[in-house]
């Protein structure tokens, strides 16, 4: 296996808030025992390339959070096979409530 090299960068400053327990639910990405995230929104995001140079999207999906409660979420791609494209497919058929929307960059 090739060692690759790979850079991260994030910032998240915390606001002093405290989310009401209210917003904590079963679709929450809060455990409902303790208000640790003081964010009113959360975008949760994630791709995945190709592994050459130009690292080109294959697929990816994110996820929405509005003070911790699911507001919208979707899978999409861009070049991908057709045998790729019907595993995101069943992937999402199967997941209904998970990632009901696929989208396309094409």
């Amino acid at each position: 296996m090739d060692n690759i090299e790979q850079a991260i960068r994030c910032f998240a400053k915390p606001l002093p808030k405290v989310i009401p327990k209210a917003y904590h639910n079963e679709n929450s990405f809060m455990d409902g025992n303790n208000d640790i995230l003081s964010f009113d929104r959360v975008l949760v995001f994630d791709t995945e390339t190709t592994n050459d140079e130009y690292q080109n999207l294959k697929f990816g999906s994110f996820q929405y959070y509005h003070y911790g409660k699911l507001e919208n979420q979707a899978i999409f791609y861009g070049n991908v096979t057709e045998t790729e494209l019907a595993i995101l497919q069943e992937y999402s058929k199967n997941h209904n409530g998970l990632h009901p929307k696929i989208w396309t960059s094409s």
